[in-house]
């Protein structure tokens, strides 16, 4: 009798064990999905911000802005995530833009300043836009190992010459 009793309230607990396993997988799934709904979130309202901006931009001089510069740690040692847009701003454009973004990184390695471009090589594919009004980018840098990140200077380059920047600190 005790034996089956027993093996009655071991057979409760293995249940209320896989229910509360069921909860926190729900929990961690939803937290997620919070995550990504918040992001999601902050990436409108910057839009939105944009054509507000657009919208009252008809007697601004022609030409590109960097808004909405953004640094922040990915969580890993040396790697930054950056995101920003680059803003064509007065007129009314018949055709795209094009150009390249570089990211120029000041560090401190072993006590001495030094600024790192990416991409490393003008002209990198990875790093070319073409857009009417606006563009948005994300992306990652990597820093060399012990290297500390200061700053960043974001820039819109197009036909050689930088035709908007923007810095952002950690």
């Amino acid at each position: 009798m005790l034996e089956r009793e027993l093996a009655g309230i071991r057979q409760q607990a293995d249940a209320a064990h896989s229910t509360l396993q069921i909860e926190r997988s729900a929990q961690e799934q939803l937290t997620s999905r919070i995550r990504s709904l918040e992001s999601e979130n902050s990436r409108l309202r910057e839009d939105m911000l944009v054509f507000e901006s657009l919208a009252g931009s008809s007697g601004v001089e022609q030409g590109f802005k960097i808004n909405r510069l953004v640094l922040e740690s990915d969580g890993e040692a040396g790697r930054y995530r950056y995101r920003m847009l680059i803003i064509r701003q007065g007129g009314k454009p018949d055709q795209d833009a094009l150009g390249a973004y570089e990211i120029v990184a000041t560090i401190d390695q072993q006590g001495h300043d030094a600024n790192i471009t990416f991409p490393p090589k003008s002209g990198d594919a990875s790093h070319r836009v073409a857009f009417r009004h606006f563009q948005r980018v994300d992306g990652v840098i990597t820093l060399p190992d012990g290297a500390r990140l200061k700053s960043i200077e974001a820039r819109f380059v197009q036909d050689g010459q930088i035709r908007a920047r923007a810095t952002a600190a950690v």
